[in-house]
């Protein structure tokens, strides 16, 4: 099948974003010929053999980046019309993509079409986009990265066609992982026997980064490390943190170099908690937020999984959606910072369950695999 991958990611990044649409890319590929139309990177040198080994990409496809620097925003009038042209000449068999307008175009130009849905509508023009997606006569199906995320559409768009919808969390590309060694960091700050508690993601504040820094001042004894985060948030944090002599941050790196820290620590975090930036002041800080709750599916949790090691995650309903408690993962309460403490100080000193809790990890990660995740998608909805 002749695939046309639609999306707004830009490429290369070290968001998540970009990862999982490379990987899928990658996927669709093992079966299909596949096209993928991205934003490039303004000003980035690297040609496209370098952005396959950038992302640990072992079977190329096609990638055209259609509005360069002068027309990096997909929502530019001479990105629709490359968009356009591209669709008239490629003919795809199928459009499977993750930016609404690009995929409303290619349905209406009458091309099958499969959208993605990675969060709910913010906008009501965004909702209008999504109805019709589902209202054309050329609507192959939509798939959501979450259980939570699938009933959360049905409640907004109840005429949502049930048997052209279906749930695929995101995956991992297992031999990728396993050929990456960690042995090759340089720049690991700390000590070196010092037990390594390590978070790899971005710092907005709802990914749980305020527990974090709660629990590294409740065990000095223990190293925190945490990979990721732009520069204002680099900033904010390291203030919050600057009384604190074990807690280390790196900034962005590499997919790559992500998973090399992930298995150079010896547990894992994903703390989600129920909170945001306030920008009203004109800088960042953090408030509570009640209606802040990750309805996605985190790439950080498979990455984690494949890297074989102990994972502390919130107990929220998208962790119960891929872990079992004290099977594969613990699953915490993050208003409870101490019960996070205790469980860190019995990985610390059992290492036996911390054994258990990786391999149990590791094993379950075969499940998620994206050759496996992109087969599900496309048997699923052009049978």
């Amino acid at each position: 099948m002749n695939i046309l991958y639609l999306t707004h990611s830009q490429v290369p990044s070290a968001s998540a974003n970009s990862i999982q649409v490379m990987q899928m890319c990658q996927a669709f590929k093992f079966e299909h010929q596949v096209t993928l139309l991205a934003r490039n990177a303004p000003g980035d040198p690297r040609c496209v053999s370098e952005i396959y080994e950038y992302y640990g990409i072992s079977r190329p496809f096609n990638i055209i980046f259609p509005w360069g620097v002068r027309f990096k925003l997909l929502g530019s009038i001479a990105g629709y019309v490359f968009l356009f042209k591209m669709l008239v000449l490629k003919k795809p068999e199928l459009c499977f993509g993750r930016h609404l307008k690009s995929v409303v175009l290619a349905g209406r130009m009458g091309f099958p079409i499969i959208y993605e849905a990675h969060e709910v509508p913010k906008s009501q023009a965004e909702k209008i986009l999504i109805r019709n997606i589902y209202s054309s006569r050329h609507f192959a199906g939509m798939v959501f990265i979450s259980s939570m995320l699938q009933e959360n559409y049905l409640n907004i768009f109840p005429d949502l066609p049930l048997n052209k919808v279906m749930v695929a969390h995101d995956g991992i590309d297992l031999e990728h992982v396993s050929r990456i060694s960690p042995e090759t960091l340089s720049n690991i700050a700390g000590r070196p026997d010092a037990f390594k508690v390590g978070y790899v993601g971005g710092l907005k504040p709802e990914k749980g980064i305020g527990l974090i820094l709660s629990i590294a001042g409740m065990m000095p004894g223990m190293e925190f490390h945490l990979v990721g985060g732009n520069n204002d948030e680099l900033n904010f944090w390291r203030k919050q943190a600057e009384s604190m002599s074990n807690v280390f941050f790196y900034g962005q790196v590499s997919p790559e170099s992500a998973i090399k820290y992930q298995k150079a620590f010896n547990v894992l975090l994903a703390p989600y908690e129920q909170a945001s930036w306030d920008k009203r002041k004109g800088h960042l800080e953090t408030v509570r937020d009640k209606n802040r709750i990750i309805g996605n599916s985190p790439l950080k949790f498979f990455e984690y999984m494949a890297c074989a090691k102990p994972i502390l995650t919130s107990d929220i309903p998208i962790s119960r959606e891929i872990f079992i408690h004290e099977h594969d993962a613990l699953l915490l309460d993050p208003e409870n910072p101490e019960k996070w403490v205790n469980y860190l100080n019995t990985l610390h000193d059992n290492p036996e369950l911390a054994q258990k809790l990786s391999a149990n990890a590791r094993q379950k990660a075969r499940e998620y695999t994206w050759e496996k995740r992109a087969q599900k998608i496309i048997t699923y909805f052009c049978r």
